[in-house]
């Protein structure tokens, strides 16, 4: 089921090819979708795409996933965040930030799990 509506995603990993993918099924999905290598090259384009939700990946260089969702929950309330790591990262993540700040999700990727998490985010 496609949005009805055009909702933007930024997709922050240092993967390429990862990060390819996401923006080619996002796309597939009906969202418009942009992407960053990294949490410095993100937070450059929240201001001019102006998402609706990111998803990041924690471990990144420059700016990892948790200095960006912390950099973007203080310029830009109201994103919704998505965290994509692998599990032993992820479960120290959801420690310091809490599951009531963004939603979490493991590596690899389950393409229903990151649909069902995407429509999560667009509920009112």
């Amino acid at each position: 089921m496609l949005p009805e509506r055009k909702y933007r995603v930024l997709v922050v990993e240092d993967d390429q090819r990862l990060r390819s993918v996401l923006v080619q099924v996002l796309a597939d999905w009906g969202y418009e979708a942009e992407m960053a290598s990294d949490g410095i090259e993100a937070l450059e384009k929240i201001h001019s795409f102006h998402p609706l939700i990111v998803i990041s990946d924690l471990r990144m260089p420059r700016m990892d996933g948790l200095q960006l969702l912390n950099a973007i929950r203080e310029t830009t309330p109201g994103v919704n965040f998505i965290l994509v790591s692998g599990s032993e990262h992820l479960s120290k993540a959801r420690s310091a930030v809490g599951p009531a700040v963004c939603r979490f999700l493991e590596k690899p990727l389950d393409p229903d799990q990151l649909k069902s998490e995407l429509r999560n985010c667009l509920a009112p």
